[in-house]
């Protein structure tokens, strides 16, 4: 009898994935609170349509443009990414310069915060700071989460672009920097003095950070093309600061559809840079490949730790709208849903 409760579960799960997405009958459909996944649009550079979609599950339905429908507005130009904090997001809106606050879950706007050069991502250090990394601006912007402002800057003369945090630490990637040398260097700083400490010597133009559940630090490297240096992935010791292993790619990485995930258990790391590979962190660094691109244009990567679901999103030719498939964890592609322009991050709710 269990058994046979088991395959009607799955029976229904796999229908209730076999049917394309679908979109409310009316334009003006507003988001309908329950469990799915957000889906980031960066929208297309100068043209200020980024936009937010949401796939409701028990639905099967995709409701566009969330933003635009609950305050009759546009988010701006080029929507880099977004952070949930409690009942909150946080869209970081990248050519336009802001940082949009919004109720979740219908999403309207609470306040505007602008003055940033051109920021990238946020990562919440408390429940009353964040930081805000920046492609131009040589600085991470020190931001009040209880009072919707900038705060402070740590000086770090490049661009910072990712971060990852251990305690009071922070660990920043630093890509590289317009008319400078190339970068190596992880940044470290400390978040209690908003002072940088330190750095970890790492492979080429490291991008992508994350902290696995051993406490060591894995970097994605795009490499630099100019030189014919190759991407890679580093592991560091973030006691010593040294590092422990890395893994060399057979070709320079894009900054842009490139991307790095761990599971809950933070016991295994996915890795995009053409293929999605699935990575043990314990051990020498072994890649299995669970996903292989065909003629897609991978652009994000998500994980949904609930649903044990892989998420990739499509750009198709950075000139139309694109897709998200989801994939189960080995790499079944189980459904294909319909994006805005440029979907750059997926984000499970």
């Amino acid at each position: 009898m269990y058994k046979y409760s088991v395959f009607l579960a799955i029976l229904v799960i796999l229908i209730s994935f076999s049917c394309d997405d679908k979109v409310p009958d009316s334009d003006n459909s507003t988001f309908v609170e329950g469990e799915g996944i957000f889906i980031v649009n960066e929208g297309l550079y100068n043209q200020a349509n980024s936009s937010v979609y949401y796939y409701h599950y028990a639905k099967d339905s995709i409701y566009p443009d969330v933003f635009q429908k609950a305050n009759n507005e546009n988010i701006g130009d080029v929507l880099q990414s977004m952070q949930i904090s409690g009942d909150k997001a946080y869209l970081i809106v990248n050519n336009s310069g802001l940082v949009r606050k919004v109720n979740i879950p219908d999403f309207k706007h609470i306040k505007t915060t602008s003055g940033l050069t051109s920021p990238r991502q946020m990562i919440k250090i408390s429940d009353s700071k964040a930081y805000i990394s920046d492609i131009f601006a040589n600085k991470i912007n020190v931001y009040s989460l209880s009072e919707d402002k900038l705060t402070g800057e740590i000086k770090t003369g490049r661009w910072i672009e990712n971060f990852a945090m251990n305690g009071k630490q922070i660990f920043a990637s630093c890509p590289w920097a317009f008319g400078k040398p190339v970068s190596k260097w992880i940044y470290v700083i400390d978040s209690e003095k908003d002072k940088l400490t330190d750095s970890i010597k790492t492979g080429i133009s490291p991008s992508q950070v994350v902290i696995d559940k051993n406490g060591f630090l894995w970097t994605l490297c795009i490499g630099n093309s100019y030189d014919g240096i190759k991407g890679s992935l580093f592991k560091s010791d973030i006691k010593t600061l040294k590092n422990v292993d890395s893994l060399h790619f057979d070709q320079v990485l894009n900054i842009f559809n490139s991307g790095m995930q761990l599971n809950q258990s933070k016991d295994t790391l996915y890795v995009m840079y053409n293929d999605v590979m699935k990575i043990p962190v314990s051990g020498k660094i072994i890649a299995e490949t669970v996903v292989n691109r065909q003629n897609e244009n991978f652009y994000g990567l998500g994980i949904d730790n609930k649903r044990h679901l892989l998420y990739v999103t499509d750009a198709l030719n950075f000139a139309e709208k694109g897709k998200v498939y989801i994939y189960s964890k080995k790499g079944k592609l189980i459904k294909t849903l319909s994006a805005g322009y440029l979907p750059n991050m997926v984000i499970p709710y």
